[in-house]
């Protein structure tokens, strides 16, 4: 039996109650994870942007090269 299917197994034995504290709970650690890998990712890009390795592109040249990429416009 596989660790999700435990977990399951075990939430299928909750009430109403604890089922939506369960999920909340669940709900909000997800969102503190992706609040990190977010600030995570932030500061690797600020990183690179001030070690040079990124540097600003003008909006309409990075249009062109998705239209470019797209095949959009000919």
């Amino acid at each position: 039996m596989s660790t999700l299917d435990i977990a399951l197994d075990t939430a299928n034995k909750l009430s109403p109650s604890e089922l939506d504290e369960l999920i909340d709970i669940l709900n909000k650690r997800r969102s503190q994870v992706w609040r990190k890998d977010t600030s995570d990712y932030y500061h690797s890009l600020k990183k690179d942007i001030s070690s040079g390795k990124l540097t600003p592109i003008d909006e309409k040249k990075v249009i062109q090269e998705l239209h470019d990429e797209l095949d959009i416009d000919k």
